[in-house]
């Protein structure tokens, strides 16, 4: 299940990043890393964002974290048509 990342005006925001890093903290600490590689060796992440997105802003460094360190193919996709600083 997705981990709210913020409430609002009664809305929850979830960001599947985090419901993937919760998941994988359950796990011994040896075992964390080679899930988290193996996952990312047969999984890809569609990373929607806005360039004036606080959220997307906040999840940027965990999305460049899982594709330098466990080999995630990400796939940045602008929803205003403005590059996101520092995106994959």
């Amino acid at each position: 299940m997705p981990i709210p990342l913020s409430r609002s005006n009664n809305q929850t925001f979830y960001t599947p990043a985090l419901a993937l890093n919760q998941s994988i903290k359950r796990h011994p600490k040896n075992r964390q890393s080679l899930l988290t590689k193996e996952i990312g060796d047969k999984a890809g992440i569609f990373f929607f964002f806005r360039s004036d997105c606080p959220f997307c802003h906040k999840q940027m460094p965990l999305i460049a974290l899982l594709e330098k360190n466990f080999g995630f193919t990400i796939k940045p996709v602008s929803l205003d048509g403005k590059p996101l600083p520092d995106s994959p």
